[in-house]
């Protein structure tokens, strides 16, 4: 009978220690999820303010250091470009880290620039958020530079200097003269006009019998209003015939090719693009 009761304490005992183990161990279980979740959410707070923080300087460099390969057949074929008003939304650094990742719609086929202004953009045919993103984009499908009306849109930054169509926003004038090539020629447009506009107004698309350049960008905070810069075209050379320091500017963003069996070389041989340019210049 003793030795029953005492037995039975025993376990009595025993039961409860192994309760207060499981209990322990839940609890244990408990913290350590809740100290997850902390950790989770202090280093989602922390990434998020980190990239609200950088937002705009980090938007800023991935659009001004983006350096297109150009193969000079894409000059040529405009029938896969889309032109989808509708895709294009306000300018952010999702869309632009997406661009730089990823981005079958933008081929490059040449180049707007004047080396005073710091203006130096890659036209690409087509409209939509990834082409606007890294680019200006040919706005109407068949148009050719030096022809008609040739018209281009782009992103104006008001926090960076020199991102896409910022400095015609901030220091074209009239008289300026901007350059605009395929890399086989240059066409040089001087700006008659600038103008503020309604986001709806079609009337600068219109095709003109005089080659004019139309160039478009965002004029207010709001997104209500565009600034259109026109320009009558002055002069058609030979790409070949650029000087030293121009050739020298559009080397430093671009890397001109004749096909893509170009790329596949520099890839197998680990060249450089832009180091091949400099060595075609010298």
């Amino acid at each position: 009978m003793l030795y029953d009761n005492l037995y039975n304490r025993y376990e009595i005992v025993k039961w409860n220690k192994q309760g207060l183990k499981k209990q322990r161990a839940m609890t244990n279980k408990k913290h350590n999820i809740l100290h997850y979740i902390k950790k989770f959410i202090l280093v989602a707070a922390f990434l998020v303010g980190t990239v609200m923080l950088f937002n705009r300087p980090l938007t800023n460099f991935l659009i001004e250091n983006y350096h297109p390969v150009i193969f000079k057949e894409n000059a040529v074929n405009t029938k896969r470009a889309p032109y989808d008003w509708n895709d294009v939304k306000p300018l952010n650094i999702f869309t632009v880290i997406k661009a730089r990742i990823y981005h079958p719609q933008i081929q490059v086929i040449g180049g707007i620039y004047n080396q005073k202004l710091g203006l130096d953009v890659p036209i690409v045919n087509g409209v939509d958020s990834t082409i606007y993103a890294l680019c200006a984009g040919v706005l109407k499908p068949g148009q050719k530079m030096g022809t008609g009306n040739f018209t281009l849109a782009a992103h104006n930054i008001p926090t960076s200097k020199d991102a896409l169509f910022t400095p015609i926003y901030n220091k074209a004038k009239i008289g300026d003269t901007l350059y605009v090539t395929n890399f086989k020629k240059v066409y040089s447009y001087r700006i008659y006009a600038k103008s503020s506009v309604s986001k709806y107004n079609q009337t600068i698309l219109k095709d003109s019998k005089q080659p004019i350049l139309t160039l478009i960008t965002c004029g207010d905070t709001n997104n209500s209003n565009r600034v259109v810069f026109q320009a009558k075209l002055t002069k058609t050379a030979s790409y070949n015939n650029v000087s030293p320091s121009t050739r020298a500017y559009l080397d430093e963003k671009y890397a001109v090719k004749d096909s893509r069996w170009d790329t596949i070389y520099l890839n197998v041989f680990n060249k450089h693009p832009q180091a091949e340019n400099h060595k075609k210049v010298k």
